[in-house]
């Protein structure tokens, strides 16, 4: 079987991108010494696109190691 990794509503990510900005212009004011926030949320959006790959990776290892789908 084919897995498909399409999101389950296309125009969710433009939609939650779009959402993401606007909060930003509207909420931007209110935070002050941005620059202080600005390596640590750069970090946390690293980190966390990152954990999809790892947990496949562990995923694919423990079905090796078991020899069957651990679904």
């Amino acid at each position: 079987m084919v897995q498909s990794f399409a999101a389950p509503v296309p125009a969710a990510p433009g939609v939650l991108g779009a959402l993401g900005v606007l909060a930003g212009s509207v909420f931007g004011p209110f935070v002050t010494d941005i620059d202080r926030y600005l390596s640590l949320t750069l970090v946390l959006v690293v980190v966390v696109s990152m954990l999809p790959i790892v947990l496949e990776v562990f995923r694919a290892q423990q079905v090796r190691r078991h020899g069957g789908d651990l679904r």
